[in-house]
């Protein structure tokens, strides 16, 4: 019905993910490049830390929910952006900081909105999997600080992309 619509929709408004308009109308919220540079240099300093800590406290559970979540990731060419989510959240679960690990997973599930809206498409030789292979392997062997630079590599081509897409003219 029209009630659960509105409230869902004020709800996404009020996190930046759509745009409220005159007479009820609604559309996806464009992404602002300020906005999307400034989440990703928080990721930056943030989930490196995340990560090295988690790697540092993980064992052999910790290395198969990284396996795990790398094998749905892996499935596709281009991982869903729940796949997605679900491997980088597998990266830093085991932070041993509960402030860290949620401003972490606030930070990077913003980004993943932008980037779903920004990046809906990907080159022809664009593989999910490749561009995250090095992270999961430095993660599984337990090279906390490996990671953590893999992943700040990692970060910084998203918003290279990002940033580029944001800032072309349309033809």
């Amino acid at each position: 019905s029209a009630t659960p619509l509105r409230d869902a929709l004020r709800r996404m408004s009020s996190e930046g993910l759509v745009e409220l308009r005159a007479h009820g109308s609604a559309r996806v919220a464009a992404v602002d490049l300020h906005e999307a540079t400034e989440i990703f240099e928080l990721r930056r300093i943030l989930e490196p830390m995340a990560l090295e800590r988690a790697v540092a406290k993980g064992g052999a559970e910790y290395s198969e929910g990284v396996e795990q979540a790398w094998q749905r990731l892996a499935a596709t060419r281009i991982a869903t952006a729940s796949d997605h989510a679900r491997f980088h959240r597998a990266l830093l679960v085991g932070c041993d900081s509960a402030w860290l690990l949620r401003l972490a997973t606030m930070l990077s599930d913003k980004a993943g909105l932008m980037i779903a809206v920004s990046l809906p498409g990907r080159p022809a030789d664009y593989s999910t999997a490749a561009a995250h292979r090095r992270l999961r392997d430095r993660a599984i062997d337990g090279d906390g600080d490996g990671a953590a630079v893999e992943l700040a590599r990692h970060l910084d081509g998203t918003i290279t992309a990002l940033q580029s897409v944001l800032t072309s003219t349309p033809d």
